[in-house]
């Protein structure tokens, strides 16, 4: 097999790693908030090039600053959301909504696994981000 072969069943595998374990985390999170954690992709991609020598962030630069700021940033905030889980806000009163909010709100804390869901949807951003450093530097 040549290269590029090999390059596409990487980026195949990758793919299939990501939406495996966004469904896997999706089992004990909202979509909300797993949507909120795809927001890591980039922090993720940007930290995995710096280790593989890919990417240069020069620290003293202001491009290089502005990275660092805006992944501390992306990860402060996603981390914050997903581990958050403050008081159910009563805007309306449709009994169908509270009925299906009760039930979120028993099922995401009573089940033990508050940390499993960030942890399964955190691992398909990282398989997310291997997929784009194969796909651009092999």
């Amino acid at each position: 097999m040549n290269a590029e072969k090999y390059k596409e069943i990487n980026i195949n595998s990758m793919v299939t790693a990501n939406q495996v374990f966004f469904v896997l985390g999706l089992e004990y999170l909202t979509a909300t908030i797993a949507s909120a954690l795809n927001n890591l992709v980039p922090a993720v991609t940007l930290v995995l090039a710096v280790f593989g020598r890919l990417e240069n962030v020069g620290i003293r630069t202001v491009g290089g600053l502005a990275k660092v700021i805006g992944t501390i940033v992306c990860v402060g905030g996603s981390t914050l959301l997903s581990f958050y889980h403050g008081r159910i806000i009563g805007i309306t009163e449709s009994s169908i909504h509270w009925r299906y909010a009760e039930k979120m709100n028993e099922s995401s804390s009573n089940n033990g696994t508050n940390f499993l869901g960030p942890f399964l949807i955190t691992i398909s951003c990282v398989a997310w981000a291997v997929g784009f450093i194969i796909q651009v530097h092999a």
